[in-house]
Formats: structure tokens, sequence, C-alpha cells
């Protein structure tokens, strides 16, 4: 079970490499095998699945984990997280944001994580959106702040950013740009568009029609501009469009001067830059790039994040270099 955790979860949430999938493989099908039933094989096996991008199997089982049992109804929380996050995938706003509500009428977590994401989910109707929907939304944001939490004398940093977030959308006249792409995005759950070319294209398609449209709000317009422009980078990245990528991700940060308040989205997009080098194997040019994030860049939102990822990364170029050096001596 640990083992399923670790990898399938801590991995893929904290790092910008996956766990060994082939391991949980083998554990799950002798696991569900004695136990068909099992609340965690169930879960896991949704997880397994979701994480390979076969999002409509991991609906499936994430669903028979939930009603598998009805005595430990906190564990049907995290199959409504993983159900939300699957809908969302599939760009069923309406379901997913189904399943931010039961989150917020069922789990203790965070109220304001939650009724933010429902908003998020539901903005992304766009024209579609009733007038009753389009009223939630607005009290959904209007309200969300309301419930930040201290732990230890701390907020969630999701909270901070989520906070951040609802005074912006009163800003610039009740709008935010692709909300639930940004969340996608900040959950590390941009890995998933790279299993499966139809995520990445439907997502890739958002970003360009949002690209497009006038301004919302001119006061904004090089912060809305830099998040697209970063979400276009981190998608075409998946999509394996490195040159595509890295002209966008550039002209991300080219935007510096201009954000005035989501200043996450620089450092972001210079990690990105690195791990798209990463991929390259460009191990000098990646790490210089995931320095310069990590030195020179600190006081924005979610930077504890964003810096797992970057120890990650920079771990793995140790390992590397490590690696060629013991080849080196060997063939010496």
């Amino acid at each position: 079970m640990t083992l399923l955790g670790y990898h399938l979860i801590v991995v893929f949430t904290l790092n910008h490499v996956e766990g060994d999938v082939q391991l949980c493989e083998r554990i799950l099908n002798n696991e569900l095998k004695k136990y068909p039933n099992g609340v965690w094989f169930l879960f896991f096996k949704g997880r397994l699945e979701f994480v390979k991008g076969n999002i409509s199997s991991a609906i499936e089982w994430y669903t028979k984990s939930w009603k598998s049992q009805d005595m430990w109804p906190q564990f049907h929380h995290l199959c409504f997280w993983e159900l939300m996050w699957a809908n969302c995938l599939n760009q069923d706003w309406r379901m997913a944001a189904s399943f931010a509500e039961r989150l917020c009428q069922e789990s203790r977590w965070s109220k304001t994580v939650y009724m933010y994401q429902k908003a998020a989910m539901l903005a992304m109707l766009g024209d579609s959106l009733t007038a009753e929907e389009a009223c939630e939304i607005e009290k959904l944001i209007q309200d969300a702040p309301k419930y930040k939490q201290r732990i230890a004398g701390k907020s969630l940093p999701m909270e901070k950013f989520i906070v951040k977030k609802s005074e912006r959308y009163f800003k610039q006249k009740k709008h935010l740009v692709l909300p639930a792409i940004e969340l996608l995005y900040l959950w590390n759950l941009f890995r998933i568009l790279g299993k499966d070319w139809k995520f990445a294209d439907s997502v890739f398609r958002l970003i360009e029609r949002m690209l497009i449209k006038p301004s919302v709000c001119v006061e904004f317009e090089g912060d809305n501009r830099a998040l697209l422009l970063l979400l276009k980078g981190a998608c075409l990245r998946q999509m394996n469009k490195p040159l595509l990528a890295e002209e966008a991700l550039r002209e991300a940060i080219g935007l510096e001067a201009k954000i005035k308040e989501d200043n996450y989205i620089v450092p972001y997009a210079i990690v990105e830059l690195g791990l798209l080098q990463l991929d390259l194997n460009e191990g000098e040019k990646a790490a210089a790039l995931l320095e310069d994030a990590k030195k020179n860049y600190t006081g924005y939102s979610l930077e504890s994040r964003l810096h797992f990822k970057i120890h990650s990364a920079l771990t793995e170029l140790a390992k590397s270099k490590k690696l060629q050096k013991n080849g080196k001596r060997e063939s010496s």
C-alpha cells in the first residue's frame, strides 16, 4: 500500500518524473485477484489508470471504489477529488463541478479550495452558462476567502493563491482566464495531457482561442497573456513540440515587467523551460534555468510547490552526471 501511494501519488504530485508504474501494475493485479472489492486497491487501480491517461477507465475504478463501502465517508472524499479532476480532463465541466460541490458539502479539508474549484469548473462553460450558474460562480468566489484557514499559525498556500484570484475576479469585471486549466497546471496534472493527444489538443485549442480574444481588462492584460503563454508552453511541451513550447515560454518570461499580480508565472515558466531542456538532454542549460528560478525569485504564490519540482529536477541532473562520470571511468 505504501509503495502504491508513493509511486502513484507522492512522486506524481511533487516531482516531474513518474513513479514505477509497472511495479504498481504488478502489485495491483495480484492484490485485486485476492481482494476484488478492496477499497484501497480499487482506488489505486483508478489512480494507476489516471496517471496512464486512461481517464474513462480511471473514472470507472474510482466510482467502484467510492461505492464499495459506506462506513468511511472520508474515503469517499478521496474518490470525489480524483473524479473531479478526471472529469475536468474530459472537459465535462458540470460533472467536475458536481464533485467539487460534494467536497464542499462533505469534506472538512478546505472549503476555500473546493468552492473556488467548483467556480473554476463552472466558469469554463462560457456561453453555455445558465443565469443561475453565473450567479453561483459569483457567490462561490465571493464566499471562498471567508473560509480560509490557519493551521499551526500558517495559511495553506493554495488558499492564499485562491484569495488573490478571488479578488482578481472582481477587479477584472467578474472574469478569470481559463481558471480550471490554470488549476490543472498548478496541481501538476498537465502531465496527463502527454498521455493522450486528444486531451492535450483540446486544452491547446482552449488556450489558443483565448489568446486571440480581446483582453477583458487592460489593467491585467500582461498577467492574463503571460498566464496563457505559460499554459500554452507547458501544453506544447507535453505534446512534444519543444521549439513551439520554448517560444511560448520565453514570450511569457518576456512579459515580466508587465505582470502586476501573478508573480508566480515567470519562475514557473523558467522552470518549465528548464524541464524542457532536461527533456532534450541539455543538462547544463536545464541546470542554469532551474538555478535561476531557485535563486533569483522569491515571495511568489505557491513557491514551495515549485521548489519541490526544482529540487527533483536538480537531483535527477546530479544523478545523471554521476552516472556519466562512472561510465567514463569504466570505459577508460
